[in-house]
């Protein structure tokens, strides 16, 4: 298996795959990253995906 070669962000607070484990989210088609910490915000509607994509 190789290696990425690029970094990818959580969508709502900017941090790194090097510093925490993100998760892929899929929207409208869209595909963007949010860490579990974040995760939360987005789900019980704090957070509106739509801002972020």
């Amino acid at each position: 298996m190789s290696a990425q070669n690029h970094t990818q962000n959580c969508v709502v607070c900017s941090s790194s795959d090097d510093e925490i484990p993100l998760i892929s989210i899929t929207y409208k088609q869209n595909r963007t990253w949010t860490c579990f910490n974040c995760l939360p915000q987005l789900l019980h509607g704090k957070k509106d995906i739509n801002e972020y994509i």
